[in-house]
């Protein structure tokens, strides 16, 4: 996790490499565990079971099956500023 870079390349144009100090690389085995762990509230605080987040690994999807197109938005939405902020 030391000594890392990146450079990147479009249309055969090349960036000057860069330090990267943060972050996983893409691909590392720790990186659906850190994950999981940062979306871990989600699991907790919906217990509504017309609500599903069915997820594998570092993929999840939300859904909301309520009677109103409203409190489906509102739902997703509130939970979706969650995870944002």
């Amino acid at each position: 996790m030391s000594n890392r870079y990146i450079q990147l390349a479009f249309d055969g144009e090349k960036t000057e490499k860069t330090a990267i100090e943060t972050g996983i690389p893409q691909g590392s085995p720790v990186s659906p565990i850190l994950f999981l762990i940062y979306i871990r509230f989600l699991f907790e605080e919906v217990k509504d079971i017309r609500i599903r987040i069915p997820s594998y690994l570092d993929d999840i999807a939300i859904l909301a099956k309520l009677e109103s197109l409203e409190n489906n938005c509102q739902i997703l939405e509130n939970i979706a500023k969650k995870l944002i902020y």
